[in-house]
């Protein structure tokens, strides 16, 4: 593991204990969860513009499906998976 993948991995920690769940419990609005979710998709080296709904796995809560708009301005939509324990993120 590289300095970077440490950093993303500690990043991912402190800012995410759950990507939807914790933000309400914290406080934060859906837009600031959605942003912080793009942020963790973005450091994951996928592309999220604009995240348009998070929704948690039925099987496993810590992973969440997240579906965002895949370029600014665009219209193409992309899903993803966020392990909000790890801040890992994958194509399904």
């Amino acid at each position: 593991m590289n300095i970077f993948q440490i950093s993303r991995t500690i990043l991912a920690f402190c800012m995410l204990v759950s990507a939807h769940t914790w933000a309400a419990e914290k406080g934060m609005n859906t837009q600031e969860s959605h942003e912080v979710a793009a942020l963790m998709l973005n450091l994951n080296g996928l592309l999220c513009a604009k995240v348009i709904e998070i929704r948690p796995l039925k099987v496993r809560k810590e992973i969440h499906e997240v579906r965002c708009v895949e370029y600014r301005g665009g219209s193409g939509e992309k899903t993803y998976l966020l392990d909000s324990n790890t801040g890992k993120a994958w194509r399904p």
